[in-house]
Formats: structure tokens, C-alpha cells, sequence
């Protein structure tokens, strides 16, 4: 027989798993946005001579094969050997009016070999260039990475029109060691946000607020033995997930910028001692400027330090919580259910980006943080074994 605490955190787990159930069923089956222009890919089929003509990027490594696309039908074939990479390129030049962009394509890869940088696999981008014709890496742009082997896929995305585009461009790039992907069926179209989605997203984000307040009430993780520190890592973690995207890439390329700096002045070499001796001056040369658009600032660093925070904090709260709630000697009961209890929060997580602007849920964000919760907690149990035949001792 249940007890009154017993039914009551039943009934908030069960809201919790309703909340997050909904939310996903829901952002899978409606679309925020509809259209409102023509399709700007002609032929993204294919299956014309004069598909060809909006295209860039034709060679040997990026060919148009008859039976290359979908259920046998014409598609392009890309392939890439180390430093020759097979890339398709579209460009839109003419953006007035238009608040963003529904891009989407069906994609096959095999014999996938990741090259040595993340983004070297089969992918495709879709990013703006400014008025300084600066490519805009920092805005959200991926459409899709194929890190494995994989069968035909349908991948979307949605790319809002910044304030400062001057063009936009969708890249379908093969940058792996090796291997060959295939793409059809790509489709490119202005869209806008329905207006009934604002309200969308605050009734489901009020109701995702009031689960994960009631979870946090039943669980009450501040009174706990790590209690300040599991509070204070759930503020950073949702702070991350709540801020823009926007926002919280140009924080993290100022960020970048500011350790660049920083590093770069503690090696830069002492002056040198001035002699007393007149010599001629020579002329100095200026410096040549560094390109605004680096790898480092523009797309990768912001890459890598989204996933290093996933993988961070969301380790760092599994260790925590273990510790807190898993006891010595350790119970496999208590761990699967620990277990259970942080990938829940953390596919909730991922659900609640539906909301922000920006800001889009991922698989692969969720993979990287079950791969680090499980360390962590498989690090306490081991922890807490060790404790377990000491004591005996």
C-alpha cells in the first residue's frame, strides 16, 4: 500500500513523463513555420539536365549519377579523399522580406571515415554571410551530420534571417578521410512563424517549469549531503538551455577571443634590451590582420565547447547525485534508478530547446550526455565498493 509521499511523488513522476512525453510527440507532428514564398531549388529532384544550372561545385568528386538518389531515381554522389573533398553549393542573394528558411534533403552515406577535425563527415550547412561578407558560422547552420554509416534519411531544419544577411548559402559537403554520400529530394523555402506558435511555447513551457519545479520539490536536492553543488550545476545547465542561441554562441566566441588573447600575451616574447649606440630606424611593417572568419571563432570552437559543456555538466550532476544518493555498500536498485532519473532529466532538456530562440533539441546532444552521466555514476559505484571492503578490512 502506497504511502501519501509514495503517491505523491507517483503523480509528479507521472506528470513529469506526460509533460516531456507531449512535448516531443507534439514539436514532432507541428510545424512552426509555414510558407511563404515559391521553392528556390527548381529541381531539387534532380531529375533534369537543368537541375544542374543553380548548382556550384561540379567535378569529379561531386557528380550528378542517374540512379544516385532516392529509390534508384537521378541523385548527386559526393565523394572526398583526404584534401579532396566532393562540396555542392547553392546561393541566395536577393533576402528582403524573408524571415527564415526551411531547408531540408534525404541523405545517404557509407565507408564513412571521420577526418581529424569534428565536422569532417558528410554534412550539410546552411549559414549567412553579413554585409562584410563575413560568413556567419556563429548562428545555428547545421542541417546535418552523418558521423556513421547510415541508410536514406529525410533531415529538416529552420534558419532565421538575421538582422545583417546579406546572402545565404546551403553547402552539402562530404569532409570526411573517406567514403561517399548521397543526396536527393533537397528543398529550400522562405517561411515565416505561425502565430499561434509563440502561445505554443509558453504553454508548454509553463507546464515543462511547473514538472521539473514539482520533481526538484519531491527530490529536494538541497538538502542533500552535495546539496549546494547539485543546485548550482541545474542553475548552469538551464541557463544554457533557456538563453538564446544567439546569445549564447556570441558569448562563446567572445569567450574564445578573450583566452586567444590572453595566451597569446603571456608568449609573446620580451622587448628587447635597447642599446645605447644610435642605429637607423628602420622601417616597421605592419602587421598583416589576422581574418575575422577563423576556424576557431567561427564554427569548430563553438562546436567543441557546446559539447565539452554537455559533457561536463551533466557528468558533474550524475557524480554529485550518486554520491548523494547512492549508499555504501551500493545498491543496483538505487543506481538504475539514479540512472534513470538523469537521463530522464537530461532527454527533458533536450525537449524544453523546442522553446528557445535558436536553439533546436538533438539526438547527439542527449548521446553525449548518457556517455558522460554513465561514467560518472559507474565511477561511484565503484567508489562506493571500494569503501564497501575497506570497511570489512
Amino acid at each position: 500500500m502506497f504511502g501519501k509521499t509514495s503517491k505523491r511523488n507517483f503523480f509528479i513522476g507521472a506528470l513529469a513523463l506526460l509533460t516531456v512525453g507531449s512535448m516531443a510527440l507534439f514539436y514532432n507532428l507541428y510545424e512552426p513555420w509555414i510558407p511563404v514564398g515559391k521553392e528556390l531549388i527548381p529541381d531539387g529532384g534532380f531529375n533534369t539536365a537543368a537541375a544542374t544550372n543553380v548548382w556550384s561545385g561540379w567535378n569529379e568528386r561531386t557528380r550528378l549519377v542517374a540512379d544516385g538518389g532516392f529509390d534508384g531515381s537521378p541523385g548527386v554522389v559526393l565523394t572526398t579523399s583526404p584534401g579532396q573533398n566532393g562540396i555542392l553549393r547553392f546561393t541566395i542573394y536577393n533576402l528582403t522580406n524573408i524571415p527564415a528558411f526551411r531547408v531540408s534533403m534525404r541523405a545517404k552515406a557509407q565507408g564513412v571515415v571521420r577526418g581529424k577535425e569534428g565536422h569532417h563527415v558528410p554534412r550539410a550547412i546552411f549559414f549567412f554571410h553579413d554585409t562584410n561578407a563575413k560568413s556567419l558560422y556563429s548562428l545555428h547552420h547545421g542541417v546535418m551530420d552523418i558521423t556513421r554509416d547510415a541508410d536514406w534519411q529525410y533531415y529538416k531544419d529552420f534558419f532565421p534571417v538575421p538582422q545583417n544577411a546579406a546572402n545565404a548559402r546551403l553547402h552539402i559537403q562530404n569532409l570526411g578521410a573517406a567514403g561517399i554520400m548521397q543526396i536527393d529530394d533537397v528543398s529550400v523555402i522562405p517561411v515565416r512563424e505561425r502565430l499561434s506558435a509563440p502561445w505554443w511555447k509558453m504553454f508548454f513551457g509553463t507546464l515543462w517549469t511547473i514538472s521539473f519545479s514539482l520533481c526538484l520539490f519531491a527530490l529536494r536536492p538541497w538538502a542533500r549531503r552535495y546539496g549546494l553543488m547539485i543546485t548550482a550545476t541545474l542553475a548552469l545547465i538551464m541557463t544554457g538551455i533557456i538563453l538564446p542561441g544567439k546569445f549564447l554562441d556570441d558569448s562563446i566566441v567572445k569567450s574564445i577571443r578573450v583566452i586567444k588573447d590572453l595566451d597569446e600575451k603571456r608568449v609573446a616574447p620580451a622587448s628587447p634590451v635597447q642599446v645605447e649606440k644610435a642605429v637607423p630606424e628602420q622601417p616597421v611593417r605592419p602587421k598583416p590582420l589576422k581574418p575575422k572568419d577563423e576556424p576557431i571563432l567561427s564554427g569548430t570552437g563553438v562546436e567543441r565547447t557546446h559539447v565539452m559543456g554537455h559533457f561536463v555538466l551533466f557528468s558533474l550532476l550524475a557524480f554529485l547525485s550518486a554520491l548523494s544518493w547512492v549508499p555504501s555498500p551500493p545498491s543496483l536498485k538505487r543506481i538504475v534508478a539514479v540512472c534513470s532519473g538523469l537521463i530522464f532529466f537530461a532527454a527533458a532538456t533536450e525537449v524544453l530547446q523546442f522553446i528557445p530562440a535558436g536553439r533546436s533539441a538533438g539526438l547527439s546532444d542527449l548521446q553525449i550526455d548518457i556517455v558522460g552521466m554513465t561514467g560518472a555514476v559507474m565511477a561511484v559505484f565503484i567508489l562506493r565498493s571500494f569503501q564497501r571492503l575497506t570497511l570489512r578490512d
